[in-house]
């Protein structure tokens, strides 16, 4: 997914995952100069960081 898309889903700002994805603190990947997610990453990403935050029931 791209940027835009993974923001809409994760509903957070293009900018503030941007900001993520510079201090590499969400899985992603780039081709040549854009950044791209796969929503596998992302889920499992969500699930890590909930868990450890007392989210998870």
């Amino acid at each position: 997914m791209t940027v835009k898309e993974a923001a809409k889903y994760l509903r957070i700002s293009e900018w503030l995952l941007y900001d993520m994805v510079r201090k590499a603190q969400i899985p992603s990947f780039k081709v040549r100069s854009k950044i791209f997610f796969r929503q596998h990453d992302l889920e499992g990403w969500i699930s890590q960081n909930t868990s450890s935050c007392g989210l998870r029931s």
